[in-house]
């Protein structure tokens, strides 16, 4: 069973706004899960101006650059990417830049650099090692961390000598709006769907406590500390 997935690249363009700044980490996700998804094969139409269409095999693996701080989407699951900050002692040395995209463009050079890795010792073992984590990785995340989770680090801060918050919806609604004007962060969302994020992400951290006139949640500040990971001294 076959199934063929068209896209263009205006469209990848909208529907991942600032997640990528680039076409090739897209294309690489889009094929990363289709092998998620259990695929045991996955082709590229090749559609190249004035040549015969051609379908290959995907065995794309990307590697991509961006001058930009905040390059590429990263999340607490992202197991796939590796991402390094490199030197800025070439900032501005344009002949250098030069030679290194003739030298990229050059299908020889990129044979050499290939035959280069696939001749490494042990790279059969390749597939079991991890990606390796660097700072700058880390530092990405910090930035695309969703605000909710921001806003339950926070909450989980400044109660940290409490076992318990309990909040109604509009309360920790107005706590959360409170939040992210004093950091300064614009976005939108409504007490309802903070909630439900809490709720679907955070299961074990909030439960409902009601009666007849209300309806209240209560936090667990030991297991919201637990779920999301919280080092007291990173935040000093």
């Amino acid at each position: 069973m076959s199934f063929e997935v068209k896209f263009s690249p205006v469209v990848i363009k909208h529907l991942g706004i600032n997640m990528y700044s680039t076409l090739p980490p897209v294309l690489s996700e889009l094929i990363t899960n289709s092998y998620d998804a259990d695929s045991t094969s996955v082709t590229i139409t090749i559609n190249q101006k004035g040549q015969q269409q051609r379908v290959i095999k995907s065995f794309h693996r990307f590697i991509s650059s961006s001058n930009n701080h905040d390059s590429i989407y990263t999340s607490e699951q992202d197991r796939r990417t590796l991402i390094l900050r490199c030197s800025d002692e070439k900032i501005g040395d344009y002949e250098y830049f030069e030679k290194l995209s003739e030298y990229i463009d050059d299908d020889n050079v990129v044979k050499t650099f290939y035959e280069y890795l696939k001749n490494m010792p042990d790279i059969k073992d390749f597939p079991k090692l991890k990606v390796p984590f660097s700072e700058y990785h880390q530092n990405l995340k910090l930035m695309n961390k969703d605000v909710e989770i921001q806003f339950l680090e926070d909450l989980c801060l400044n109660n940290l000598d409490r076992s318990e918050v309990i909040l109604s919806s509009q309360q920790l609604y107005e706590k959360f709006v409170e939040f992210t004007s004093n950091n300064g962060i614009k976005y939108s969302t409504t007490s309802i769907k903070l909630i439900v994020y809490i709720k679907n992400s955070k299961p074990k951290c909030i439960s409902e406590i009601r009666s007849n006139s209300s309806r209240k949640h209560k936090i667990n500040i030991a297991s919201l500390k637990r779920e999301l990971g919280i080092d007291v001294n990173m935040f000093e």
